[in-house]
């Protein structure tokens, strides 16, 4: 995406530093972090860089994190990146990902129109870590006990963010979605639940823009905000941000489009993309601290009753996933447990079934 430098005349410096300042580190339950951890670096000059295209996208959100994942502009190819980094770099997190996806929640369909008006790089080279991030990951490391200092890195993760987007699109978003009906057993209910929620969206894109279409629509415009409303009917929620939208915008977009176009304080951040952990903006020293922490802590696998697994043989390839497996023993551990040793379990089927190994 090629363009050009925004001129100050056009943009004003307090709308920049607006934009950064919104552009916070999400959390792992897909939340944006009540507290900024980072800040522009000392001599570096925050740019928008110019770019006028709108390009679409579909999604399906099949939990409660993928779905604020979504609301709050990250794209398909983030969320993908994003749920196994949560996963596997935030062990202690696992119970709370796996939480997310209930039997009892209801999918999603979106699709999504992007409005690309500029875009902000928010790399090393552009932003730092607040004194008060570096000071409270310090703290997080002081304990002498590895699980230790990896729950209290949680707490600051928690509190700063975990990931950061190093790149941000602002403009206008509009996103169109419908739930999808739940069929648990049935395959062939489950494609046409997916096939009719996805031509239901289709059918509002379409008809979006045109006269008499907001009919039947309820407005709800965010509470403090005029550059942001959601309109929703007995099937669909349409959700706008960026430029000025009305109830009016549902019949006509193109006074929407206007503001767009010519009031850059209503850009709103739309896309976030280039994703990395938070702590690789720190310096060189305290960033392998905390990857140290991180990977030591990883090697003390934790199973609870929420995590689901997934096993297979490694010498024979037989997968477990249709057998009922019950833990007859397992590693031992105790308060303050380190070991780099690699732990195993021993599972036996449950009903007697003579064919498996009782070893995995």
């Amino acid at each position: 995406m090629n363009g050009q430098s925004i001129s100050t005349s056009h943009y004003e410096d307090s709308d920049i530093r607006s934009i950064f300042e919104r552009n916070r580190a999400y959390t792992i339950t897909g939340k944006a972090a009540l507290t900024a951890g980072i800040r522009p670096r000392e001599g570096a000059s925050l740019s928008l860089l110019a770019c006028n295209e709108i390009r679409e996208e579909e999604l399906v959100s099949r939990s409660e994190l993928t779905k604020s994942l979504i609301d709050n502009g990250f794209n398909q190819a983030s969320v993908t990146f994003l749920v196994p980094v949560i996963t596997t770099e935030l062990g202690g997190s696992r119970t709370l990902v796996d939480m997310s996806v209930r039997s009892d929640y209801k999918s999603s369909y979106y699709r999504v129109i992007y409005y690309y008006k500029a875009s902000m790089q928010l790399t090393k080279s552009f932003v730092e870590p607040t004194p008060e991030f570096v000071s409270e990951v310090r703290a997080a490391l002081t304990p002498p006990n590895t699980l230790d200092k990896y729950k209290a890195l949680l707490g600051v993760f928690q509190k700063f963010g975990y990931v950061w987007a190093q790149k941000v699109t602002v403009g206008g978003r509009i996103t169109v979605s419908e739930i999808i009906s739940e069929h648990q057993s049935d395959r062939e209910k489950k494609f046409n639940a997916f096939a009719e929620a996805k031509a239901s969206v289709n059918g509002t894109i379409t008809g979006f823009g045109k006269a008499g279409f907001g009919a039947g629509f309820t407005t709800q415009t965010d509470q403090g905000s005029i550059n942001a409303a959601d309109f929703s009917n007995q099937r669909n929620r349409v959700r706008i941000i960026g430029g000025r939208p009305t109830s009016a915008t549902l019949d006509d977009r193109t006074s929407w489009e206007k503001s767009l176009q010519h009031e850059p304080s209503t850009w709103e951040v739309i896309l976030r993309e280039d994703l990395i952990p938070i702590c690789e903006l720190l310096d060189d020293d305290l960033l392998a601290q905390v990857v140290n922490v991180m990977e030591d802590t990883l090697k003390v696998e934790r199973i609870t009753s929420e995590i689901k697994l997934n096993m297979r043989n490694v010498k024979t390839k037989f997968s477990y996933d249709s057998w009922p497996l019950r833990v007859k023993t397992q590693r031992g551990s105790h308060a303050g447990y380190e070991s780099d040793s690699t732990g195993r379990w021993r599972f036996r089927p449950v009903g007697g079934h003579s064919d498996m190994k009782r070893k995995t």
